[in-house]
């Protein structure tokens, strides 16, 4: 690895985040601000035009998705500003970080060391006679859902204070601005930490800017006024907006990094996201959602009963009829979850007859019915069974798909060029 010599940002090892090196270690990070962008200023100003064509060839051998991991670049607003050369787009800001690794003696700039936001990148590559294209401006589409999860995943997964902050900053996206302040981070991330981080959970400061590494987290600092943080504002409106993908995040989230943590309803819950912890969870999560009334439920029962009387108790997943001691059990399951933010119904066409097994995975996102009514394990896509049809229970395909929808927990390949 190179020195980062007198354009050093600082210690990423260390809790409060980089500090540059001619900032007194008692100085906060906010009075550090200006000189930070002053390094970063001379940093950029060296690169030249040929360091920027040689981190383009090396995008080009490694390809778009290799080249951002092996920088640390994630996604989302990343591919916002792009970089235009022969025909073909580059993301701006992981271009010119790699380029002033080609310089001597200088190392890569990793996204946490773009103090002064895009803007100065920008005024690099122009300055150097390249073109950068603002999808914002072009009304050309945002990135793709994929990138965003590619990039919301790009976390240390050494420790659980990144994504325990992630699932805390998700759950405010739909009722609170889009930017935090560093006071109410630390204040209820810490409370998060402190609950399920462990017994050595770091500052919640430490997560507050090195969630910058996702590409879909930006951190604003205006003169001495508090810092402030939160999804950038691509990433804010698909997680706002779009439900299925929110809810898959979450899982995608849970999967790769918090298998340490036996209770996940009661982490969910915690943070505010009771309703995304299993497909059928009615829980408390959304402001002003009533509970169900006793009509209501009197109407899941009998839709229940009729559902597990066609299929005579048997489990459309595996087969099985569990006998009793008094008769035969079996589970009706929501495909698409009763919870506000689902909006499933109580009808027919979205319950199946399940074994208590199967309904517990089903219902935890562990299984899923692919186009072809194959039964398939999440973790790996192997074959778990057949869904088993009745012909007078018509199962909505569509429900199938949203529910599959939301355990696609692995981003898919995006063709970029």
């Amino acid at each position: 690895m190179h020195d980062r010599g007198r354009y050093a940002f600082g210690d990423g090892g260390r809790d409060t985040g980089p500090v540059p090196r001619n900032c007194g270690e008692r100085r906060t990070r906010a009075s550090c601000t200006v000189h930070e962008a002053r390094v970063l200023k001379t940093a950029l100003s060296e690169i030249g035009r040929q360091e920027v064509l040689r981190a383009i060839a090396e995008h080009d051998e490694l390809g778009a998705e290799e080249f951002l991991k092996r920088y640390g670049y994630g996604y989302g607003e990343a591919r916002a500003l792009l970089l235009v050369h022969e025909g073909r787009h580059y993301p701006s800001k992981a271009i010119v970080g790699v380029a002033h690794g080609f310089l001597p003696g200088r190392a890569t700039l990793r996204p946490r060391d773009f103090t002064g936001g895009i803007a100065s990148v920008v005024r690099v590559l122009e300055g150097l006679g390249f073109t950068v294209r603002d999808l914002r401006e072009t009304g050309e589409p945002a990135p793709p859902a994929e990138d965003l999860l590619s990039g919301l995943l790009a976390l240390d997964s050494a420790t659980l204070h990144e994504p325990l902050a992630l699932l805390w900053a998700i759950s405010r996206v739909e009722n609170s601005d889009r930017l935090h302040t560093l006071g109410r981070f630390r204040s209820e991330v810490g409370d998060v930490l402190a609950e399920f981080g462990g017994d050595n959970a770091p500052d919640p400061e430490r997560a507050f800017h090195e969630l910058s590494r996702t590409g879909a987290w930006e951190v604003v600092q205006s003169g001495d006024a508090e810092p402030r943080a939160g999804f950038t504002a691509w990433s804010h409106e698909r997680l706002r907006a779009d439900v299925a993908f929110r809810t898959r995040a979450i899982n995608a989230i849970r999967a790769r990094f918090l298998h340490s943590i036996d209770d996940h309803e009661a982490l969910l819950a915690f943070v505010g996201l009771a309703d995304y912890a299993r497909v059928d969870a009615v829980g408390t999560s959304t402001p002003g959602k009533r509970p169900r009334s006793g009509t209501a439920t009197a109407r899941v029962r009998d839709v229940a009963r009729h559902v597990k009387a066609l299929h005579d108790n048997q489990c459309q997943f595996c087969g099985t009829r569990l006998r009793t001691g008094f008769g035969f059990h079996s589970e009706a399951a929501h495909i698409v979850g009763l919870a506000a933010v689902h909006g499933g119904e109580d009808v027919p066409e979205n319950v199946l007859c399940l074994c208590r097994n199967c309904h517990v995975q089903f219902d935890t996102f562990a299984l899923y019915v692919d186009e072809h009514d194959v039964v398939r394990w999440v973790h790996d896509g192997s074959e778990a069974g057949r869904l088993r049809r009745h012909p007078e229970h018509h199962v909505d395909p569509a429900h199938l798909a949203y529910q599959r929808s939301l355990c696609a927990i692995e981003p898919k390949p995006v063709d970029h060029s």
